[in-house]
């Protein structure tokens, strides 16, 4: 098991590390959220997607903050203790509306969904939209093995009015070339270094 997660580099994040970048992500969404006219549909239009959910303790902990919050908006904000448990029909709400997750490891993506099945069960109220939002597959690829073999259509390269002329000239070019099978691996495609795009 140790040497399948370092060959697929599977990572179960610490609680301290989740509640960290929640604090400082999905906080400041959710006081903004607040402040809006419509505070109960700001908070349930907002998306959270974990490319790399694992058994979902993100996932689960944000939908928690969010419902949370949802159930303060919701309640006029009457005195609610931090540890009174959120009405389950407030974490079904948010868990359909608002949690997405993806994993490369199809067993993780099914105990993503085991953890979100059960914060959010409430009897009489199905769960199966949680087959939708939380898939396995590659989030860092984001395309299908069928059109990786299609290659790139031309169409994608087009120049946008903030692209650099030079560096769409370039994959332009170099994507041609790589789907008339003559992409070279050690070739320079563009003019540019890593350093000097990310410079820009």
């Amino acid at each position: 098991a140790a040497n399948e997660r370092r060959s697929t580099g599977a990572f179960y994040t610490p609680t301290s590390i989740i509640e960290a970048v929640l604090d400082a992500t999905l906080d400041p969404l959710l006081d903004e959220a607040e402040r809006s006219s419509d505070p109960e549909g700001s908070l349930l239009a907002i998306t959270v997607c974990d490319p790399s959910c694992g058994s979902g303790h993100f996932l689960v902990a944000a939908a928690r903050r969010i419902a949370a919050r949802l159930a303060d908006v919701r309640e006029g904000r009457m005195l609610r203790s931090t540890s009174a448990p959120l009405e389950r029909s407030t974490l079904h709400e948010v868990v359909q509306r608002c949690i997405y997750g993806v994993d490369i490891n199809p067993m993780a993506a099914e105990l993503a969904r085991v953890s979100l099945f059960l914060e959010a069960l409430e009897p009489g109220r199905p769960l199966g939209f949680l087959d939708a939002h939380i898939r396995s597959g590659n989030a860092l690829l984001g395309a299908t093995p069928a059109a990786l073999a299609r290659g790139l259509p031309d169409e994608a390269f087009k120049k946008a009015s903030s692209d650099d002329e030079v560096v769409a000239r370039s994959l332009a070019k170099r994507n041609a070339h790589e789907r008339a099978g003559q992409a070279d691996l050690f070739t320079s495609a563009l003019p540019l270094s890593n350093t000097d795009l990310a410079a820009q």
